[in-house]
């Protein structure tokens, strides 16, 4: 009989059997070991965050409920992401991960989350509990009429604990009063840091004025374009210089476009906005669930980094 049930302590070994029997062909989750790494490593972490269909001692279904809080515009708001959400191949169509997916609600609700987020592709998602959250990807043209104001200095020629302190400070004063970017914690950082996937080191820049800095910049080289997967400025002159950036990047690749979540590329040459849900460069929905009746899913597009994902 197929039980529906929390994670016990000590079957991780098991779940990740399952987890990378189900994710086999998606390298950022077994490549890059992710449940172990990123999941397992976080504070927050606990077996009962993982939700498991079992049978005997096979796990065939499994929802993981990642804790994370959010800044909202008058604060912070304790979200559960809900994140490796999969069955295995022969075990699909009989309905465990809905299961699943109702004991995590259940569970959230009883712990006081404000709100559930996921990034989905599933089409089981449309029109349930997950609501579509609306976001903007604006595509540019390169900038290249300008050179750099600020200086540029990778990631690698940083010192670890210097790189460390100045993200923590700066993303912090950035992030507040805006919705729904993570507030992120010195462990977060560590944790994320170690994985070249989440923020590929080769185009990790910063950006320093007069030896102050002004900025960060995570550029992520795709098909089409250089993504600006994450960044933060201190003013116009510094988001300048990260637009210059990503143009030497994407030049240098061969590439004529580069793309940011968020308004801010709108200042610059547009060549098109992309609707988060059916646009060409990003598939994934980022979806919902207020748990608390104060909580409203936002009409207007939503300010939530691509390497955030739960």
């Amino acid at each position: 009989m197929v039980e529906f049930r929390d994670l016990r302590p000590g079957e991780e070994s098991e779940l990740i059997k399952t987890m990378y029997d189900v994710f086999k062909d998606d390298p950022a989750i077994v490549k890059q070991d992710y449940f172990r790494r990123h999941v397992a490593n976080e504070h927050t972490y606990h077996p009962s965050n993982v939700k498991v269909a079992v049978d005997g001692e096979m796990i065939l279904s499994h929802v993981v409920i990642q804790e994370r809080e959010m800044y909202v515009p008058d604060g912070t708001i304790k979200v559960g992401g809900i994140a490796l959400v999969g069955t295995l191949e022969a075990q699909r169509g009989k309905g465990y991960a809905t299961r699943l997916l109702d004991l995590a609600i259940a569970d959230m609700r009883s712990r006081d989350y404000d709100a559930s987020m996921l990034f989905t592709t599933n089409p089981y998602f449309e029109d349930k509990t997950w609501k579509p959250l609306k976001r903007e990807y604006v595509v540019c043209a390169l900038k290249t009429d300008t050179e750099l104001k600020s200086s540029a200095v990778n990631f690698r020629d940083m010192p670890p604990d210097e790189s460390l302190r100045v993200l923590q400070a700066h993303y912090s004063s950035f992030s507040e009063g805006r919705r729904f970017l993570l507030k992120r914690t010195k462990s977060y950082w560590e944790n994320r840091l170690s994985s070249d996937l989440i923020f590929p080191k080769e185009n990790f820049w910063f950006f320093f004025d007069g030896g102050k800095f002004v900025g960060y910049a995570v550029l992520d080289k795709k098909e089409q374009v250089v993504d600006v997967k994450e960044a933060v400025w201190a003013d116009d002159a510094t988001l300048d210089d990260i637009v210059l950036k990503a143009s030497e990047v994407a030049g240098k690749a061969g590439l004529n476009e580069i793309g940011m979540f968020g308004p801010w590329l709108k200042r610059y040459n547009v060549i098109k906005v992309v609707d988060g849900r059916d646009g060409d460069l990003h598939q994934e929905d980022l979806c919902m669930l207020p748990l608390k009746a104060c909580v409203e899913v936002p009409k207007d597009p939503v300010l939530f980094w691509p390497t955030d994902h739960f």
